[in-house]
């Protein structure tokens, strides 16, 4: 069988060796090298009950004692080759039989001296032979007796040893850090577990104050007599958020429990303290918090820390009778960054907002994003509505400032709306809906920018989302058109390309302003589809008119885009489809930008008409003029065309820095080798001066309105669209005032 360890054999049911003692009847050892001697001593110690074993010599006997366990020994003193003073004497040199004790058995002199000698080697008694029965029963006796309570003993006291190993073992091995106080307060002994929390492994913690550990100094003596008190009268304490001190100074949070101990008298005697390091869940719980109310990528206020804050904000105001700010946002152009670059890129340009955000706001303030690109600040407690509009001013200065992502030069702007709370009877949620109205109007008004609510506005914003919802619902079910300008030669009126046109016929509104329309697609998001729509719809038109032959082959078409299409990182793939698609070459796409789109980031722009460019697509900049370009720019975009703005045209004749500024651009594009289309020629007078002074291309109401093509052909001939007022005639086609009203020879 295995052996067990004795720290468990009580636990085990295992007997030790001083319980199999008390569990089995005494041995005595009877010593003597004559049988008859041996013989007598069994006879009268038979009725003690003991467990009798005989030697007949001292060797023998020393044998059987380290064999066994006796409770006495009878030995004779007169025995060949090892007397009973000899065998006594090597007994006591044995740590196994030192504590047996010896009766001398003797028929030697009762000399003194004799005696002497035998105590001096270790006797406990003598008995002089003839034995006297009695006598030897009642010291045998007595012996028998002194040895169950040794071995009562010696049994209590391993049990007690093995309890405090088992306890040992115990507070050893737990995790918990384990102190035992005393009624004073003072350790009186602490397992390894608390001496690791505490960094008290070279120190020993006994006679320390129980207050050393508490980690507000200034409490802590008033805290652990409470403590202590509450453990002395209702016997235990426990607190689950605590703070205990190390040695080395530093601290940490605790969870604990005291216990009292009492004693035999059941009065108080001390406390044992169970206490555990919860630095790791506190910073689960911390995590957990700032989960419920921190933007883990931005580590700003999410929307629930938002609408408590601005709560508690709305209501400091109302009760200090000043005045407190929202400010709501978001980022123009932020999908464009996530569509070219990649939402890595889109997280970066996240975070760097929020650190200009935080940086741009007063100390106090709350910056929160909201969602997506959505942010919020709250101001709390400003002196008047200008104060809102600074704030304001500097957010947009610090978005302004371009910034590197992902290795690329970004820029991104921002329209604010701001609402002010007066102390009035809204609600969170009703100041949140005003800044978010006011947000959509500084949009509407050409964005960078911010806006103040006011009443007007709601109406505003009512009619513009409905405008919204109709111009998705046009795009859906195929309601929008693409309406067509020509574009001729200066000289003799020959149509050399058209500009292609989105036009919305609306059932009530009828024919919805590009002014309008174009702005809030922008707004909501649509705008790229329309974008997409009129790519596709004119390199499709162009391709079909060629096929017709109603169109040269030299014959471009001019397409607007704007900025979101140009910033999206789409319209390159788009503008390649199209043209793989309808067959078309890229020099016959002519894609139009105004000057505030090319400048409103120049490094993207050059990027992306760059990319065009290599494709063999022309570029135009529309307006050219009106804007605020730069002519180093100019230099380095790869731009084929400039479009001066009807302004300049319209005041051809009338006034003289209408001529100059004309001029000037006519000669600035032969200087940089550009082609120069003049728009909005109305009439004869203006055409004569762009033709004096060397402008080759004209684009106007004099040649023709923009107009949707005409639908002819039969069931087998394909429908053969074509532009009002275009002559079928082959070779290059004119476009003249007086064919315009008849219509082209095919739709006649």
């Amino acid at each position: 069988m295995e052996q067990r360890s004795g720290v468990y054999d009580d636990a085990d049911g295992v007997l030790t060796q001083d319980e199999q003692l008390l569990a089995t009847p005494p041995k005595l050892l009877l010593v003597d090298d004559k049988q008859e001697n041996l013989f007598t001593l069994k006879r009268i110690l038979t009725p003690l009950g003991g467990e009798l074993h005989t030697a007949m010599s001292g060797q023998e006997a020393l044998g059987l004692m380290l064999e066994h366990n006796y409770a006495v020994v009878l030995m004779d003193v007169q025995m060949p080759n090892m007397d009973g003073f000899e065998t006594a004497s090597l007994m006591r040199e044995h740590a196994r039989t030192r504590d047996i004790p010896v009766i001398f058995v003797t028929a030697l002199s009762t000399d003194h001296r004799y005696i002497k000698a035998g105590y001096a080697a270790g006797a406990v008694d003598y008995l002089l032979k003839p034995i006297d029965s009695a006598i030897l029963l009642s010291k045998v006796r007595v012996f028998l007796e002194l040895a169950h309570k040794r071995f009562s003993l010696e049994s209590a006291m391993s049990q007690l040893q093995r309890v405090s190993r088992r306890h040992q073992v115990i507070l050893n091995c737990a995790n918990e850090g384990i102190l035992g106080i005393n009624r004073s307060g003072h350790i009186m002994f602490s397992n390894p577990s608390a001496e690791a929390l505490l960094h008290a492994e070279d120190s020993n913690l006994s006679g320390f104050h129980l207050s050393r550990i508490f980690a507000d100094s200034s409490e802590a003596n008033e805290a652990l007599e409470n403590v202590l008190q509450l453990v002395a009268t209702e016997g235990q304490h426990r607190s689950e958020d605590a703070r205990f001190i190390r040695l080395d100074g530093s601290c940490f949070p605790v969870d604990y429990s005291c216990a009292a101990i009492v004693d035999d008298e059941h009065e108080y005697a001390g406390s044992v303290l169970v206490f555990n390091d919860i630095t790791e869940r506190k910073n689960v719980e911390q995590q957990l918090i700032r989960l419920a109310r921190y933007d883990d990528l931005t580590g700003l206020a999410n929307r629930t820390l938002f609408r408590d804050s601005l709560r508690k904000s709305m209501a400091r105001a109302k009760r200090s009778g000043r005045l407190m700010g929202l400010l709501f946002f978001d980022l123009d152009r932020f999908k464009a960054v996530n569509d070219e670059l990649g939402h890595g890129a889109g997280d970066e340009l996240l975070r760097e907002v929020s650190r200009r955000l935080q940086h741009g706001v007063r100390e106090g303030d709350l910056v929160a994003r909201l969602g997506g690109d959505e942010f919020a600040v709250v101001i709390d407690e400003i002196e008047n509505t200008a104060n809102a509009g600074q704030i304001a001013e500097k957010l947009l200065s610090e978005l302004a400032r371009p910034m590197m992502i992902d290795g690329r030069r970004v820029s991104t702007f921002t329209s604010i709306g701001i609402a002010i709370y007066q102390g009035d009877e809204d609600s969170p949620e009703a100041i949140i809906k005003k800044a978010d109205t006011a947000m959509y109007e500084a949009k509407r008004r050409g964005r960078n920018g911010y806006r103040y609510y006011n009443e007007g506005m709601t109406g505003e914003l009512s009619r513009r989302k409905s405008l919204e919802h109709d111009l998705a619902a046009a795009l859906e079910n195929g309601v929008l058109e693409v309406h067509y300008q020509p574009q001729v030669t200066a000289h003799d009126s020959t149509i050399v390309g058209f500009e292609a046109l989105a036009r919305w016929p609306d059932r009530s509104r009828g024919f919805v302003s590009p002014l309008e329309f174009i702005p809030a697609a922008e707004e909501c998001g649509l705008i790229e589809q329309i974008g997409d729509f009129v790519i596709h719809t004119a390199c499709t038109q162009l391709a079909a008119w060629r096929d017709a032959g109603f169109v040269s082959d030299r014959c471009r078409m001019a397409i607007n885009i704007s900025v979101m299409q140009l910033h999206s990182g789409l319209l390159v793939p788009v503008v390649r489809n199209c043209l793989d698609e309808t067959g078309l070459n890229p020099s016959d796409i002519e894609i139009e930008l105004t000057e505030s789109v090319v400048m409103d980031d120049a490094a993207v722009a050059l990027d992306q008409l760059a990319s065009l460019a290599d494709l063999g697509v022309k570029i135009a900049i529309d307006d050219f003029g009106t804007g605020y370009s730069s002519l180093s720019y100019l230099q380095r975009l790869p731009i084929d065309t400039l479009k001066i703005d009807r302004t300049f045209i319209s005041g051809i004749g009338d006034h003289p820095n209408s001529d100059v500024i004309v001029r000037s651009i006519l000669a600035l594009a032969a200087s940089l080798g550009l082609d120069v289309v003049a728009e909005g020629v109305e009439t004869t007078q203006q055409v004569a001066f762009l033709r004096n002074h060397g402008c080759k291309v004209l684009q106007g109401y004099l040649f023709g309105k923009p107009s949707s093509a005409c639908k002819t052909g039969s069931p087998g001939n394909p429908r053969s669209p074509c532009p009002s007022g275009i002559s079928a005639a082959p070779g290059f086609r004119r476009l003249r005032r007086s064919s315009a009203a008849r219509g082209c020879a095919p739709c006649r």
